[in-house]
């Protein structure tokens, strides 16, 4: 009798363990690992950090490929004129599946050189060290041997607060020849590769988003104002801006991106201004000019088109525009707002807190560079 139970016992516990490794495979295979991994099963659609940190599949869409002329990396750079250089984040360096240098290259006939920070570790993805790097290579002499015409700074609007209001001193310098070793052969192009690595590295097919999969999918019909994961909020649109084949008239937001705008101080965005004016002066002296692009967050973009209880508005692009300026500023809020007003979809990726490259297109459109005289 024991031995019959023990048969038994071990039976259902085989089966259940079988049924255990089918019901994780047919969910890894069919849903999760492509979310997991952001690696489509079809690479013509784009899956984004937000599918990803949401354990959710919507607003999966179509990638947009522009044929543009290319920025060049420092690979590239072989002493050539260069008209403009870049530095920034993750939005500089092609995260998203876009690089809106190449719409300058393309629409402004310019060359386009984009370079990382130099001479700082960074930890967190809040740090940015442009403007520690732009003073080092402006006072060290590295920029008098490119002669750039343009150096644009670019940083996502929810960091850029904390990234620049900061006490710097402009007179740091460093030895050139660390600078040109430090960048020989740099390519941020390869950035996008080295995520895509990163996610899929390690993946097995029994993990925690099997089931976060399933939980999100009954969550979003019992409690759709719950953040999946706790990190992602699905909300509706009061008409549809994307092209995606489903949830066209939803988006997705990083949460830590709703509470970012009750965060704001206008004393530091007034240092954030005057530490540009400071860098503005000091490349000019190099017959340099400057330019700050904050990209506009999704939540601030989009924030008048969610249905439902508004989150905080962002007021970072209504006080930088109070202050003088002795650099060139780019109002992507503005720009990009006026697009969605005039119908424009696919602005950014319903399902990531990137924008797409048309968002650039519209940006460096070539009627907006004599506004931006350049």
């Amino acid at each position: 009798m024991k031995i019959r139970k023990i048969v038994f016992l071990m039976f259902w516990l085989l089966l259940s363990a079988l049924i255990f490794v089918a019901v994780n495979f047919a969910l890894s295979f069919f849903f999760t690992k492509e979310l997991t991994t952001q690696t489509p099963k079809n690479p013509d659609f784009y899956i984004g950090d937000l599918n990803r940190l949401g354990t959710t599949s919507i607003g999966i869409t179509r990638k947009n490929i522009y044929s543009l002329k290319r920025h060049i990396q420092l690979k590239d750079y072989n002493g050539q004129r260069i008209d403009m250089i870049t530095i920034g984040d993750s939005v500089s360096n092609g995260i998203g599946n876009q690089f809106y240098q190449d719409s300058i290259a393309d629409n402004f006939n310019f060359t386009v050189l984009n370079i990382p920070p130099f001479g700082s570790e960074i930890k967190d993805v809040k740090d940015l060290y442009s403007i520690e790097t732009i003073i080092k290579l402006a006072n060290s002499g590295y920029l008098d041997e490119i002669q750039p015409k343009y150096i644009l700074i670019q940083s996502n609007e929810r960091y850029a607060q904390n990234r620049f209001s900061k006490d710097y001193d402009f007179t740091q310098t460093a030895k050139i020849e660390d600078i040109k070793k430090a960048y020989n052969g740099v390519d941020l192009t390869k950035l996008t590769d080295f995520v895509k690595v990163y996610f899929q590295k390690g993946y097995f097919f029994i993990n925690k988003d099997n089931f976060n999969y399933l939980k999100n999918i009954t969550q979003l019909k019992l409690f759709p104002d719950k953040p999946l994961n706790n990190q992602v909020l699905v909300r509706d649109l009061s008409k549809p801006l994307f092209s995606t084949y489903n949830h066209n008239d939803k988006i997705l937001f990083f949460v830590e991106d709703t509470e970012y705008a009750s965060q704001i101080d206008k004393k530091k965005l007034e240092k954030l201004n005057n530490n540009f004016n400071e860098l503005a002066a000091l490349l000019k002296k190099h017959n340099i000019e400057l330019i700050f692009m904050p990209t506009v967050d999704k939540t601030t973009l989009y924030r008048d088109y969610v249905k439902g209880e508004k989150y905080p508005q962002s007021m970072f692009f209504p006080y930088m525009r109070e202050f003088k300026k002795e650099y060139i500023f780019i109002d992507t809020d503005k720009i990009l707002k006026g697009s969605l007003e005039n119908g424009e979809k696919d602005v950014f990726w319903p399902n990531d807190t990137h924008w797409t490259q048309k968002a650039g297109q519209i940006i460096f459109s070539k009627e907006n560079k004599e506004k931006f005289s350049f």
